[in-house]
């Protein structure tokens, strides 16, 4: 196209740098909020494992303490009267 025989108007240059630092701006606010969307679903993938495990422990105790109780019954149940 090459150059043109007018000088370019001075409110579409301002038009283009404003533009131009808007777009950034967005796109930075955009990265933004990506970044905050990614660390809450970690912040929940966490939450989850660790409720999980808490629930894996207390199952683990009440399997114990039955077992225990279980035990406890057989050795009465076995002694003389």
């Amino acid at each position: 196209m090459g150059q043109r025989p007018f000088p370019p108007k001075s409110n579409f240059k301002a038009y283009l740098e404003y533009k131009t630092h808007h777009d950034q701006e967005i796109e930075a606010v955009h990265e933004l909020e990506k970044q905050e969307i990614e660390e809450e679903e970690r912040n929940k993938e966490e939450d989850e494992e660790e409720d999980k495990e808490e629930a894996q422990k207390a199952g683990e105790e009440d399997l114990n303490k039955n077992e225990e109780k279980t035990e406890k019954k057989k050795s009465e149940e076995s002694q003389p009267l």
